[in-house]
């Protein structure tokens, strides 16, 4: 189960790199649990799409490139769920020095059926405006 959900995590990020947002969205069941630390709400699939979209512009904006998977710890729970415990890296398009890189950090229930893999829950741990505006920040203002 590892492999399997591992590979669908990294087709997922691959589909975010290339901005093919169908696929992006299609990893997500067609109803989904979403969490961000201040609310719980489920949401449908087409939510993602339109959050990605607003997500990718926002980092844009504040000069990051993609996110990239640096970690994925899969840990089973039975024959049909894992949870997925990532790391995502955003790398700043300005100088070395000039800002942190944009790290986001979020677990995901994935439901495995064979080889077929569904993201059923999605747990935020970082705040993504605090944690972009902390990136943006000279790497010496940080630890003032």
């Amino acid at each position: 189960m590892q492999e399997i959900v591992t590979n669908f995590f990294r087709t997922y990020e691959l589909a975010c790199i290339e901005d093919d947002t169908a696929s992006a969205a299609s990893a997500f069941a067609e109803n989904f649990l979403y969490s961000d630390g201040t609310t719980a709400k489920m949401l449908p699939r087409v939510a993602i799409s339109a959050a990605a979209a607003q997500r990718r512009a926002a980092m844009e904006q504040a000069g990051f490139g993609q996110s990239r998977l640096q970690q994925i710890d899969v840990f089973p729970l039975d024959a049909h769920y894992a949870w997925a415990a990532t790391v995502w890296s955003c790398a700043p398009d300005a100088k070395p020095g000039e800002k942190r890189p944009l790290v986001l950090r979020a677990t995901y229930l994935v439901e495995v059926r064979k080889a077929d893999v569904s993201i059923v829950a999605y747990l935020s741990h970082t705040n993504f405006a605090e944690a972009l505006a902390r990136a943006g920040e000279k790497p010496e203002a940080a630890r003032r």
